[in-house]
């Protein structure tokens, strides 16, 4: 197991909205309140802005012991000031990613149904967000699995899973009957009016 996947227990996703003074703040807010993980999701910036935008991360991330992943750009996650790749199905194939970049750095993949789960294990991700969990506004259109197709899948995968779509404070009681490696939360911290707070409530929910 790639040692950098212990720190995925709690991971923050960035919203798309692409301010890279309002990321890095809520980042620094996120992993201040006790998150250990950080997924840069900006399709709105171009490769130079991503980049910059990872190198400003950078020092905070490393100042708390924590992973950041670029989502989609194997060509950013390349780079050292980050940790690896989080891939989709419009993304590079995960064997490929994983030929450009090597065995130290983590690729990921979101699955969202069983035989995407099983592909993604075959392609030797290091780990799968499996998701919507619940239903969520950042993707209103897609139909949430429920706690108990969630059960089913992380028991059927044989890589890590992590759990993402509609986890905040309330819905993560029930989130935390299923046996998952760990859990990606997006509005419930982009979203508070105090995100380093909702971080810590978070964090002490999910636990160590």
């Amino acid at each position: 197991m790639n040692p950098g996947l212990e720190r995925l227990r709690l991971m923050l996703i960035t919203d798309g909205v692409g301010d890279l003074d309002r990321i890095q703040n809520i980042v620094t807010a996120a992993l201040e309140g006790g998150f250990s993980g950080v997924q840069v999701r900006e399709p709105k910036l171009g490769a130079r802005q991503l980049v910059a935008l990872c190198e400003h991360l950078w020092p905070v991330v490393c100042e708390h012991d924590a992973v950041l992943l670029v989502n989609d750009r194997v060509d950013v996650a390349a780079l050292e000031c980050v940790h690896g790749v989080h891939l989709g199905f419009r993304s590079l194939v995960p064997r490929q990613a994983r030929a450009i970049l090597g065995p130290q750095k983590l690729v990921g993949f979101s699955a969202h149904d069983g035989d995407e789960l099983a592909w993604a294990s075959d392609q030797g991700v290091d780990y799968v967000i499996l998701a919507p969990v619940f239903a969520t506004g950042s993707k209103p259109d897609a139909t949430p699995l429920g706690v108990e197709a969630t059960q089913a899948l992380v028991s059927a995968a044989t890589v890590p899973a992590i759990l993402l779509g509609g986890l905040n404070e309330h819905t993560l009681d029930a989130a935390m009957t299923i046996p998952a490696h760990g859990h990606a939360f997006m509005s419930a911290v982009f979203q508070a009016e105090d995100p380093e707070g909702a971080a810590c409530r978070l964090s002490r929910a999910v636990g160590p």
